[in-house]
């Protein structure tokens, strides 16, 4: 697996429907159905975050269209929290 594609977390949206799946160089979404099976949401593209953190691991969500990404180590002083708009289209 190439290193930029790896799984460093995910979340789920405060409505229970959208599970946004992080790696080192971006965000993937999916829709959570009533049985738990996450099925890819075409409406909502990939969101390119590479090079925005060099070691970036957490992600959460802070609105419907802003999330919210924190690094284990890196450039910036620990505990930084960086905002990412992923707009759906």
């Amino acid at each position: 697996i190439e290193r930029g594609r790896v799984v460093t977390d995910a979340s789920i949206s405060l409505d229970g429907r959208t599970v946004a799946v992080r790696t080192y160089r971006e965000i993937r979404f999916f829709a959570r159905n009533s049985a738990g099976q996450l099925h890819p949401v075409p409406e909502r593209p990939v969101c390119d975050i590479a090079g925005l953190e060099p070691q970036g691991e957490g992600i959460d969500w802070w609105d419907a269209e802003t999330l919210a990404l924190t690094s284990e180590q890196g450039l910036y002083p620990a505990g930084t929290v960086f905002l990412v708009r992923c707009p759906v289209r």
